[in-house]
């Protein structure tokens, strides 16, 4: 059909071109020339990369584009008027191409042949087209798993970071119950030591009051050796008379000050009263029954309770003692490792 229609705008063209013409019908002929002719190039193009055109069908191209040639510029030039260049340039010799009676009607063969090239060319750009559609099908459906692995992954990502920090979190909050735990052992130790300290204080105090009623005591026996009782004189007896002896008050207790403690007194029981050596014989007699009567003074392990005690608080502190003591370093064992063993 393009070829016909170019076939027809070129005798067209020679008829115009045979007589005067305007410059409104040069105009349109050349650009309907120049149309078919491109149209029919672009056609052969297509079917020469299909597959190698035949050689009548090259021949009608070739003249095809010259003859197309030569109408463009025979009417540019009568469009510029031109005419003796007309003159002196002959009409291409395109045999048969413009004959309205034969070159119109085309062989039966040669439609066949066209319409089969045409209808292969169409075929194969339909086979192109849904090879195409079929890539870009299977291009889809990669793309849609990709954007599904994507999402998957940045769950999967954010879904990390979420225990990355719930872990951090659990992890600060375990350090700092270990932070507290050391603080509340130190604390123990401090008052553990505090305790043992407060321990060897009073027991301490305990021994330094024993040692305190001791000494009292020593320096109470001491002032009772010293102490000299009252001395009196014995009356003049005649030497005709017996001599009558002078009973000495020997039941009363001896002086004791009262500044003293009642530890001192109770020592002071228990010592035996100054008998002067000056006295008499029947003096010693009623000193002896003094003696009796101190005898019955009740025990120093009744009336001084506290003394008893001491040995108690002596091994108290002992043991405080040891409790504080560090252990004995154990010497190393050998596990087999020349390298960690020192010794």
């Amino acid at each position: 059909m393009i070829y016909e229609k170019w076939k027809y705008h070129a005798r067209l063209g020679k008829e115009i071109l045979s007589d005067e013409a305007s410059q409104d019908e040069l105009n349109e002929l050349i650009e309907n020339i120049e149309t078919s002719c491109s149209a029919l190039k672009a056609i052969y193009e297509e079917q020469r990369r299909v597959q190698t055109p035949e050689q009548d069908l090259r021949r009608r191209i070739d003249a095809c584009i010259s003859l197309s040639g030569f109408i463009v510029r025979r009417a540019q030039r009568q469009r510029e008027a031109h005419a003796a260049d007309e003159e002196k340039e002959p009409w291409p010799d395109v045999g048969s191409i413009l004959d309205s009676t034969g070159s119109l009607l085309r062989p039966v063969s040669h439609q066949s042949k066209c319409s089969s090239t045409h209808s292969s060319v169409h075929s194969v750009k339909r086979n192109e087209a849904v090879a195409e559609a079929a890539a870009s099908q299977e291009v889809l459906a990669v793309l849609e798993e990709q954007e599904r692995e994507a999402s998957e992954l940045q769950k999967l990502e954010v879904e990390s970071k979420q225990r990355l920090a719930q872990f951090e979190f659990e992890d600060l909050a375990r350090q700092q119950a270990m932070q507290d735990k050391r603080r509340k052992l130190e604390r123990l130790e401090e008052v553990k030591k505090l305790n043992a300290a407060r321990a060897r204080v009073k027991v301490y105090d305990q021994v330094e009051g024993n040692f305190d009623a001791i000494d009292s005591l020593h320096d109470a026996e001491s002032a009772e050796d010293f102490q000299v009782p009252p001395f009196t004189r014995p009356q003049y007896i005649p030497q005709s008379l017996p001599a009558k002896p002078q009973v000495l008050q020997a039941s009363s207790p001896p002086f004791i000050p009262q500044s003293l403690p009642a530890m001192t007194q109770v020592l002071q029981a228990l010592s035996p009263p100054f008998i002067s050596q000056s006295l008499p014989v029947t003096s010693q007699v009623h000193n002896i029954q003094s003696l009796q009567q101190v005898s019955q003074i009740p025990s120093a392990s009744v009336l001084m309770p506290q003394l008893q005690n001491s040995p108690d608080l002596v091994s108290a502190l002992a043991e405080a003692m040891s409790a504080n003591r560090l252990p004995m370093p154990e010497p190393a064992l050998f596990t087999g490792d020349p390298l960690k063993f020192k010794d």
